[in-house]
């Protein structure tokens, strides 16, 4: 019987959901931008994590701790402030982010070019990707569910 408090959940429930980082460089240099309803893979980084979410990369390295394969479910463009530290190293401001729900990721992120020594700074820094990926390694088909989550939350 279904209850009318809540609409039912749009994914199965042997489906794990997994939300990874993905900078905005990775896409940039050449990773596929993610698209809600099309499969997606990401390598996490060993104890990266931006504002509490795991780092994904297409590009490998030594601290890759899983692979994951899922159907996108969502994508948020990811903004942050950035501050220049002692270094000149441009850092975002930790509590800054916002998001924006998009169906996919942009190619090119914005913001970048306006980092100038001694101000504060506003820029584009990634998407945050929510996946479907089934314990038993076959990628779900979540199509309808996809759609559902995206339109949901607008």
């Amino acid at each position: 019987m279904r209850h009318r408090f809540t609409e039912p959940t749009p994914v199965d429930s042997t489906v794990e959901i997994v939300t990874v980082f993905i900078p905005c460089w990775e896409i940039e240099c050449c990773a596929p931008p993610p698209r809600v309803g099309e499969c997606s893979t990401w390598q996490l980084l060993d104890h990266e994590t931006v504002d509490g979410h795991t780092v994904g990369t297409a590009h490998g390295g030594r601290r890759i701790t899983a692979t994951v394969t899922g159907t996108v479910l969502s994508v948020r463009l990811v903004t942050h402030d950035y501050r220049e530290d002692e270094d000149g190293v441009w850092k975002p401001v930790p509590g800054s982010a916002s998001l924006t729900r998009m169906f996919r990721s942009p190619r090119w992120f914005r913001g970048a070019e306006a980092f100038v020594h001694g101000r504060a700074s506003r820029a584009q820094s990634g998407v945050l990707v929510e996946l479907a990926v089934s314990a038993d390694g076959v990628v779900p088909d979540v199509e309808d569910a996809a759609e559902f989550v995206f339109l949901a939350d607008l």
